[in-house]
Order: structure tokens, then C-alpha cells, then sequence
């Protein structure tokens, strides 16, 4: 492709992404850029668009796992200073901490440079009031081997979507401070923003942190940026660490593919396209499901009502079936799947496991049990089952061995979502009307009235016959002690208790 005409179909695809996040006024554009030939490429072009040039600072980020590196980085420096550029740069100690946090070394690099991108785009969004994107350089080369490595490995529909042009990330804010406190991470000072300024930013933050990322170069091919590259006399490295073939992404990259496309000329442009395809198809079907009256109705998520301490995460889903209802299991099972892609996109998850946790569902939506049941998903992850409450929980106190799980712990911790699936079960939330549609209407000697510290029951009955009315419910006797309604004799009015209450007051055991 002809630099000009590169250029020129950039500035539409610029200009079309602009256009669609118009709402959110001014933008600061980052631009990951470790030296190579893409990524400079796609700081220039960036760059040479002159209404942006001042909202454009490159992110360098200095991996020290190779003796190139300090060469690569001052190059870098060199070319910015030379055209007027903005850098930000930062050193991480990938080994130090991968021995720390017992990662792989790909792991610990990819886990710091998150940091370092949240720590830079929250900066410029916040001091500057921008709106930031961190723009990375994957073009449709990378989409293609990312599409076949998956098909590899045998994906699904995610899988086969590939790289997404526009993804959010979250980071969480003590992980970031201990790694600064303790220098895994560090800003180099030689950065065009006060090393100091940044450190006193990230001291200040309250919040997780958070990026944006954004990758304008989908459709370009590793040759268009290439020739893009030596056409603007760019001095750019070569990692010579890419063509080494006992990765397996370099494998395909250098043996497979070449090898596909020598039979199939077109093969990398087909994948890519199956990417955008299957993205497609996937938003589309997510839409959909969000907005199922009746799969909402009876798949409900606990996740975003517990607030999780630490580093822990969890996606935890009720299943409340109607009788009446033909909603398949298989599209349970489906939003089931999308909601854990959306909420734990870093868990890695086998078929062989994924099966288990559909046989899960299955046991949540046709024959509930009271009994807890678990599953290991690594020592990290567990998967609990209890009634109709299933919960996939990540914690790094877990510690879970391969054939012992840490019973008492995992139950402590999946505690809150389960009595506030029961909360929903109970007369114990405000919101009265989702409560009838789940139980049916109150018997005649029960009457509802209002308040202003809560919601009140009118009992026209002796206390045994209350609790007689909540043994008919089908709770585990566990949380029989939780219902602590007290009721003087004939008419009074009795305060439910919030389940978020209730935690307190008795030990969580399961029978």
C-alpha cells in the first residue's frame, strides 16, 4: 500500500472514531511504543495530524529483559526529541516480580505494563479532563495469527472474534502502589512530565485505575507499516526475540503461517475478516440478551451489588426458572458465558472445565441442591454451587491446592452472594414487588405498609404463626436463625432486617 493512500484511509478511520466518541470531548491519545516498526508508525500518524499533535505523548515501556533494551529506549528518546514529540517512559522489573507474584515471565510483563498504561491514561484524564486512549499498534497480521491460534486451541465465538478495537481495562490501585513502592515499576526521570508529579498523582488516587484501549491499525498489514516506516526514515528496532521460534506465537508466525499463505495468498485478510464477523455477531447477541425480559428476569447477577475486598473478584448468578417458561437451558448457558467474559476477561478457562460449570447450571436450573458443591478452576479459582446460587470466585487468599479445597475460606468469602440471593428470596429487600413475583403475593393475614427507615410487615398473627409462614419457604436451615422477627402479640409493626445486616450476627454453615 502507497504511503500516501495509507495515510489517507487512516485519517478516515481517525476521523470515523472521532466522530463516534464525540460525546466525550477533547481526547489525549498514548501511544504504546516499544521502538518497533508498527508502533512508530503509529505514532506518526498520530502525530501528523496537526490538531492532534499536542494530545499525543508515546508510553515507552523499558522491560529490562533484554541487553537491546537501554539502546532501543535512548533510540526512541532520540527520535521524539528530534520531532518535538512527548514521552512518557517507564522501567519494570518483569523477574523481580514474577518471582514475587510466582508468575510466568510473559504474565509479570503483561500485568506491569497494564499498570503502567492505567497509571498514564488516568493521569491525562484526570489532570488534563480529557478523555484518554491508549492507542496500540496490532494490525491485521497479529488479528490473523491471534484468530488461528485460537481455532488451534479450539475457541468459541470469543475466540474466534480475536482482538477487539476497543476494549476497557481496570487495574487495581494498591496492586499498583506496592509495585511502585516496592519498584517493579518506576517512572524514569528523564520522561517528559515530572517523575515526582506522577508519583504524587498515583499517592492521591482513591480509585482503581483505569485505560482504554484502542488499536486503529486492524486493517493494515505488517508490510503497509513497514514500508510506511522506512518511507518517513524512522529508525526503528527489531526484536530479535520474535523470531525465536520456541514461543508458540512466533511458531506460527514464522513457520506455520507463511506456509498457509504460500498455498492461500489471502489467508491472514479471511481471518481477519472472521474476527470482525464474529465481533459483530457478538455484540449483536449481547444486546439481545441484555435486554430478554425474561432471561433477566430469571438469570439475575449478584456480581455488581458486593463490594469485594482487595484483589478478590467474583461473577456470581442467580437462577430463578419460571415454570411456565421455555427459555432454553443452552441460552442460560450462553449469557452465562458472556457474563463471565465480561466481568473476569483474564480468566483462562478449559473446555474440559467449562463443561463442568455448565453441568452446574444444569443442577441450578432443574434440580437445586442444598448441599454445597465445588469446583476447582486453578488454585486461584473456585466454582461454588449452592441451591440456585452459583458463584465463581478469584482470590489470591485462596491458595487452593490441587486435591484439597480451603472449605471454611471459600465459604466465608461466597457468603455475601448467597444470603443476597436469599435476600431476594425473603422479605428482606425494599423492593417488594420483584419479591411477589418471586414467591406469590402475601398470605390475606400479612399486609404491607411503608415507612421511612424501611419496609414493614402488619402481622395479624401470633409470632408462631410468622414463622410458621417462612419454614413453608424453601431455605436452608441455616438461615432460619437469620430470621430474627420480633412481633409482639396480635397487630404491631415488625421492621424486616436487610440481609447485608444479617452477615453479622450468625457463623455461615451449610449443611
Amino acid at each position: 500500500m502507497q504511503v500516501q493512500k495509507l495515510e489517507s484511509e487512516f485519517r478516515e478511520i481517525l476521523a470515523e472514531f472521532e466522530h463516534e466518541q464525540a460525546k466525550l470531548g477533547t481526547k489525549h491519545y498514548l501511544v504504546a511504543c516499544s521502538g518497533g516498526a508498527d508502533s512508530l508508525a503509529l505514532w506518526q500518524l498520530l502525530a501528523s495530524n496537526l490538531a492532534l499533535a499536542k494530545h499525543v505523548t508515546l508510553v515507552h515501556i523499558w522491560h529490562n529483559l533484554r541487553k537491546e533494551a537501554e539502546f532501543e529506549y535512548y533510540n526512541l528518546k532520540t527520535q521524539v526529541d528530534a520531532l518535538q514529540g512527548q514521552l512518557l517512559a517507564f522501567s519494570v522489573d518483569v523477574n523481580a516480580y514474577a518471582k514475587v507474584m510466582h508468575f510466568s515471565e510473559e504474565v509479570a510483563a503483561r500485568e506491569l505494563r497494564r499498570m503502567a498504561f492505567s497509571w498514564a491514561s488516568t493521569y491525562y484524564t484526570k489532570v488534563e479532563h480529557n478523555s484518554c486512549y491508549l492507542c496500540l499498534a496490532q494490525h491485521l497480521d497479529d488479528q490473523a495469527e491471534t484468530v488461528f491460534n485460537h481455532c488451534l486451541k479450539g475457541t468459541g465465538m470469543r475466540g474466534l472474534a480475536g482482538i477487539w478495537p476497543l476494549k476497557e481495562h481496570c487495574v487495581d490501585l494498591e496492586t499498583i502502589k506496592l509495585a511502585a513502592q516496592a519498584d517493579y515499576i518506576q517512572i524514569i526521570p528523564e520522561a517528559d512530565i515530572a517523575k515526582a508529579e506522577l508519583e504524587h498523582f498515583l499517592d492521591t488516587q482513591t480509585d482503581d485505575l483505569t485505560y482504554t484501549a484502542w488499536r486503529p491499525l486492524l486493517k493494515f498489514t505488517k508490510a503497509d507499516l513497514l514500508a510506511y516506516v522506512k518511507a518517513r526514515g524512522l529508525n526503528y528496532a527489531d526484536d530479535q526475540s520474535n523470531k525465536d521460534t520456541h514461543y508458540e506465537r512466533n511458531f506460527l508466525r514464522q513457520t506455520i503461517l507463511p506456509a498457509v499463505l504460500t498455498k492461500f495468498p489471502k489467508a491472514a485478510s479471511k481471518l481477519a475478516n472472521l474476527a470482525s464477523l464474529a465481533q459483530t455477531e457478538l455484540e449483536v447477541t449481547d444486546y439481545l440478551l441484555q435486554t430478554n425480559l425474561e432471561l433477566n428476569k430469571q438469570v439475575v447477577n449478584l456480581s455488581k451489588s458486593i463490594n469485594l475486598p482487595g484483589k478478590d473478584q467474583a461473577l456470581a448468578i442467580t437462577f430463578q426458572p419460571d415454570s411456565t417458561s421455555i427459555l432454553p437451558i443452552k441460552l442460560v448457558q450462553f449469557y452465562w458465558q458472556r457474563l463471565l467474559a465480561e466481568l473476569l476477561p483474564d480468566l483462562l478457562i478449559t473446555q474440559r472445565q467449562l463443561k463442568v460449570v455448565e453441568s452446574f447450571i444444569l443442577k441450578a436450573w432443574t434440580k437445586p441442591s442444598k448441599q454445597i458443591q465445588f469446583f476447582s478452576l486453578n488454585k486461584q479459582t473456585i466454582v461454588v454451587l449452592l441451591d440456585r446460587c452459583l458463584v465463581v470466585y478469584v482470590s489470591p487468599d485462596l491458595h487452593l491446592a490441587d486435591k484439597k479445597l480451603a472449605t471454611d475460606l471459600v465459604i466465608a468469602k461466597c457468603k455475601p452472594f448467597f444470603l443476597a440471593y436469599y435476600g431476594k428470596l425473603l422479605p428482606l429487600a425494599s423492593n417488594w414487588p420483584q419479591y411477589f413475583e418471586l414467591i406469590g403475593d402475601l398470605s390475606a393475614s400479612l399486609e404491607l405498609r411503608a415507612a421511612q427507615k424501611g419496609d414493614y410487615l402488619l402481622v395479624e398473627q401470633k409470632q408462631l404463626a410468622l414463622e410458621a409462614y417462612f419454614k413453608r419457604l424453601p431455605l436452608p436451615s441455616f438461615l432460619y436463625s437469620e430470621l430474627l422477627v420480633l412481633v409482639k402479640k396480635n397487630t404491631q409493626h415488625v421492621q424486616h432486617l436487610f440481609f447485608r445486616n444479617l452477615r453479622k450476627k450468625v457463623e455461615f454453615k451449610a449443611k
